[in-house]
């Protein structure tokens, strides 16, 4: 039980130094709804990868749509989490930065092969596209061809982990979408 005048929940956030402004917003809601929040604001560095885990929902806040509906969904969750832990469903995977990083790409580069063009396909990748990715990267194996056709992908902006697991699942390759 909280002393009086002190908050009666608590959450650990981790982020990628990325992603500051968001989380800022996501922390201040949070205090401001009687939740103490614990982050670390000194010496992140620009890591690519963020994880937090600790029970059962999943919100993106990569996509700025709803912005301000996640968040309030959040606290909801977590003080009726905090109220009653036995009964309440477990949050998990609050993921603020969805950035596609170098790591994921090998991943999926090490996973998949006959699945490559669907993928890209669901990507947004034409039929072109893809066939240029592998009349030009052929000669080095397909793994090359896949990892060029992600590192494209990545480059051309808006590629978080959200959609390369929605495209790994609607080919088919769930397992692979799991582990992102």
């Amino acid at each position: 039980m909280a002393e009086p005048g002190e908050s009666r929940h608590s959450a650990m956030i981790s982020y990628s130094w990325n992603d500051k402004t968001k989380v800022d917003k996501i922390a201040n809601e949070m205090t401001a709804n009687d939740i103490r929040v614990w982050r670390d604001v000194n010496d992140m560095g620009n890591n690519e990868v963020a994880l937090i885990c600790a029970g059962k929902l999943y919100i993106d806040f990569s996509d700025d749509s709803k912005f301000e509906e996640k968040i309030k969904n959040l606290i909801n969750r977590v003080k009726t989490h905090m109220d009653q832990p036995d009964s309440a469903e477990p949050i998990n995977n609050v993921a603020v930065s969805t950035e596609v990083s170098t790591d994921n790409i090998e991943f999926v580069v090490n996973e998949i092969t006959k699945e490559w063009k669907p993928l890209g396909r669901k990507l947004g990748f034409k039929d072109a596209d893809l066939e240029a990715f592998f009349s030009d990267h052929r000669i080095d194996g397909i793994k090359e061809v896949i990892m060029a056709m992600l590192r494209k992908w990545k480059q051309n902006g808006n590629a978080t982990v959200e959609k390369l697991r929605q495209a790994l699942q609607g080919v088919g390759r769930k397992d692979v979408a799991d582990k992102l």
